[in-house]
């Protein structure tokens, strides 16, 4: 007996074909995609010690600040940790490729789209400069977590550690483990401006409804921030404000762009 049965009415929507289709496809393609984590997976392990290495150097340290490794395979374990993440970075950029490869010219794709009013570019190299502009402002977000972000930020925790009269002395994971936190919310908070014009550009968000909820989009912001940093004020802040001040400038500059084009219309 089924737990849960699909009513038929439902079961016939572009969006349930969607759904099917997309279960036959993974079905179908899961050796190709575990072949590029595998490959993601294999081509970064012999690089990571020396990864490791680079990060931990006494440089690159605050004053007084000594790395520990607690357990007798937690090197190898951080290893694995980030070679699986090159792999899943790997899936995850063939996903997309294959999404846009043909998700663009699906039948049910393009009737959904329709239903839902949102207008998608019908050739690929309409997505070359979005990608080229992502690239760019995921460089930005990689230069502002590593020289701006992760110095202000490790200067003041073990400051404030030390002014107590505390050790700092920092698990291995742990210290990495906060270093790529902060460097990818750093990376996806700059994409802001590009999802945002997105949304807006391709109709699926209304430029006065992104007005009419610019305080929730500030409080998501904040969410994603004590999520991705330490449970501090100012980590929160570092990490929160670049996505609101991206957003507002995106906000401003398209909505000077739409004054002109309802003036000619």
């Amino acid at each position: 007996m089924a737990i849960f049965t699909i009513p038929p009415e439902l079961s016939k929507t572009p969006g349930m074909e969607i759904v099917r289709q997309l279960r036959t496809y993974f079905l179908a393609k899961w050796r190709g995609y575990a072949l590029f984590f595998l490959l993601g997976f294999t081509l970064a392990f012999p690089f990571t010690k020396e990864v490791i290495a680079w990060l931990i150097d006494e440089n690159r340290l605050p004053n007084n600040v000594n790395i520990l490794v607690t357990t007798p395979v937690e090197l190898i374990v951080l290893q694995v940790r980030i070679s699986a993440n090159v792999g899943l970075v790997c899936v995850v950029l063939f996903a997309l490729y294959e999404l846009i490869r043909h998700g663009r010219n699906h039948q049910a794709v393009q009737h959904r789209l329709q239903e839902l009013n949102i207008a998608i570019p019908s050739q690929i190299k309409q997505f070359v400069p979005h990608l080229l502009v992502g690239f760019v402002l995921g460089v930005m977000g990689f230069w502002y977590s590593w020289t701006i972000l992760v110095p202000m930020l490790l200067d003041y925790l073990t400051q404030d550690a030390q002014g107590i009269g505390l050790s700092t002395e920092w698990r291995l994971q742990s210290y990495v483990g906060f270093l790529f936190n902060l460097v990818i919310a750093s990376v996806i908070g700059f994409q802001t401006p590009l999802f945002t014009r997105a949304l807006i550009r391709y109709n699926i968000v209304q430029l006065k409804n992104m007005k009419q909820y610019r305080r929730h989009i500030w409080f998501a912001a904040f969410v994603a921030g004590a999520f991705l940093s330490p449970p501090d004020p100012l980590s929160l802040f570092l990490v929160a404000m670049p996505i609101i001040i991206f957003f507002e400038l995106t906000i401003s500059m398209e909505s000077m762009i739409q004054i002109p084009e309802k003036s000619s219309a």
